[in-house]
């Protein structure tokens, strides 16, 4: 009875659909890993795609992967349930909390041989018709609004990049930033769509670095919020990947870098950004960026123990693009420089447990003094020259003791109400 059930569910009685869980603790228990194999000796293809099916598919897959899977075995469960989500796809079921869940068991096995497969040999996967479409519909419809699609997507690319056609993950690319909901999903806020295209975005650019070109560059700096969540990770691991293909990409032609809403509006990310390269961004637009509560909170909430080699790290960012800004070349407003926060940011970055980052920071302190040191008026000058040298020889030590903690802790303290202070003056100045 069992066996009729999982050949065709579409003839399974209402009991089936009702209590299979007691069928899952049977299949666990008592059904033997050769018999769990001998199911999948061939690509099972079924007429309806049901919840209890799902379910009592993944326990006989659970079972399989106890043991060591062969590659045949694996091509066909991956077509099985590829198959399931094909009728998934082309079925308008009235019952979505249904469709929901079938799909989402399925995804789970899905996920788990995809994973199991990562050292086989997977070209007879990579070039079937059906995982091609697949492919397609995936990315269709997770981009409208599914994102567990969207990952499952990403994990399948990168598993079958070894063995698919350069023109097949090109095809991925072009149909994803092609896709109508691409812009305003990735230019919105974090969300789990977005983090699922920007994932899938850096597969296809780890496996092909050829892919990526200039025009992606101002869309990821539009996108990225300079906020520590994974979608911004994601972006800054890309950032680095593009950098890493300066050449290829013209990266340095969009220094220095604008992020958010004001790279969407300065780069007419929405349009033809070839224009708008002619109208470089300034310093000033730049520290604009600096909301007055970002600085506080990033301070508060500051990463003491983060490495600098990180390059998904919001640390490795804030000490990189401070140093393109006070570059000897760069014309700086030393003034707008210390009322923005971004003095305060290089400051707290002397509080870190990490020496590369305490460095960094120091280096940022280097740059802005070499450009008060060239200032030929301001009453202030030789206070901050002063300041800046004593800073920088207090803290390059390499060792975190109990005196370096309670340091950093009173460091971070100053660093915060200095902050407020210059929030503040600025703010009276402003009404004033």
């Amino acid at each position: 009875m069992l066996n009729k059930a999982l050949q065709k569910p579409q003839k399974a009685g209402q009991h089936f659909h009702q209590h299979y869980k007691g069928l899952l603790v049977l299949i666990d228990k008592y059904m033997t890993i050769e018999k769990s194999q001998f199911f999948f000796e061939k690509v099972q293809k079924f007429e309806v795609a049901e919840v209890f099916h799902a379910k009592l598919l993944e326990a006989i897959c659970n079972n399989i992967f106890k043991s060591d899977v062969n590659n045949k075995t694996i091509y066909n469960i991956v077509l099985t349930f590829v198959h399931i989500q094909m009728i998934l796809f082309k079925r308008n079921n009235p019952s979505r909390r249904r469709q929901f869940k079938t799909k989402k068991y399925s995804l789970n096995i899905l996920e788990k041989v995809i994973l199991k497969a990562a050292d086989e040999d997977l070209t007879n996967i990579s070039q079937n018709e059906t995982i091609k479409l697949y492919i397609k519909l995936c990315l269709k419809f997770g981009i409208s609004g599914e994102p567990t699609l969207l990952k499952i997507l990403a994990n399948l690319v990168n598993i079958l990049a070894k063995s698919m056609d350069k023109e097949d993950g090109r095809l991925i690319l072009e149909m994803m930033l092609s896709h109508s909901e691409f812009l305003n999903y990735v230019l919105g806020e974090h969300s789990d769509i977005k983090l699922g295209i920007l994932s899938l975005f850096l597969v296809l650019c780890k496996n092909w670095s050829e892919f990526m070109e200039r025009n992606h560059i101002p869309v990821l700096l539009a996108a990225y919020r300079s906020m520590v969540n994974r979608c911004d990770r994601i972006i800054l691991s890309m950032l680095k990947l593009y950098e890493a293909k300066a050449g290829q990409t013209s990266f340095y032609d969009f220094k220095p870098y604008l992020w958010g809403k004001s790279a969407a509006s300065h780069y007419s990310v929405r349009l033809n950004i070839e224009t708008a390269l002619w109208r470089q961004p300034k310093m000033g637009d730049v520290l604009d960026i600096l909301q007055d509560e970002f600085v506080l909170l990033t301070i508060k909430n500051y990463p003491l123990k983060e490495k600098l080699q990180l390059a998904e790290s919001e640390v490795f960012e804030i000490a990189e693009e401070k140093v393109q800004l006070l570059a000897p070349e760069q014309q700086v407003q030393t003034y707008k420089f210390t009322r923005s926060g971004a003095l305060s940011l290089t400051v707290v970055g002397l509080s870190s447990s990490d020496i590369e980052v305490r460095q960094a920071a120091c280096h940022v302190l280097s740059r802005f003094n070499y450009h008060m040191d060239a200032r030929q008026s301001g009453k202030d000058n030789l206070l901050w020259l002063r300041y800046v040298e004593a800073v920088c020889k207090g803290w390059i030590e390499d060792r975190v003791t109990l005196m370096g903690l309670l340091r950093s802790m009173a460091f971070k303290l100053f660093s915060e109400l200095y902050s407020s202070s210059i929030i503040r003056l600025g703010h009276k100045v402003a009404r004033f």
